[in-house]
């Protein structure tokens, strides 16, 4: 039976407003404009499947004055880390919708198991670096190497 209740507010992991509480994130979920969204971007050469695609309100304006715009949202189980991977991960989605939508600027991750949600932004250092990572993959799977090799012979292994 599902609650009457609404959810506790997400918090903003690692931000405090006095030290008893954390702040709260600065903005609302609006909508839910998609879920699990499958995005992909030729031009960066990668696809994704977007948790929560989300129209948000924010309190104040962003640097371009909007305080409603379209975001990212990656949910995660596990506790909250904030691991360059799970950042990485939202950045490249904003980068990906960018290409769709007015520029996001940012995407939202929320850990379920704390309520925790954190904006994370996609600073041009972070997207330059996330690119300089796909390429080096990229070169890696295309030319013929050891990893190529392996993945071959994987291949070959599995239908024995």
């Amino acid at each position: 039976m599902a609650s009457k209740e609404p959810p506790p507010p997400a918090y903003a992991s690692g931000q405090k407003s006095n030290a008893s509480r954390p702040q709260i994130w600065p903005g609302t979920v609006e909508t839910i404009k998609d879920i699990e969204e499958n995005i992909w971007s030729p031009r960066l050469g990668i696809k994704g499947k977007v948790d929560l695609t989300v129209q948000v309100k924010m309190r104040h304006k962003d640097r371009k004055g909007r305080t409603c715009k379209t975001l990212p949202l990656e949910l995660k189980t596990g506790r909250p880390s904030g691991s360059a991977e799970h950042r990485g991960q939202v950045i490249l989605y904003s980068m990906m919708m960018s290409e769709r939508r007015p520029d996001p600027e940012a995407g939202l991750l929320l850990y379920l198991r704390t309520s925790s949600m954190q904006e994370i932004k996609a600073g041009i250092h972070e997207m330059r670096g996330l690119v300089q990572l796909r390429n080096q993959l990229a070169f890696h799977l295309s030319g013929d190497n050891e990893v190529r090799r392996y993945i071959s012979q994987l291949k070959i292994g599995l239908f024995k």
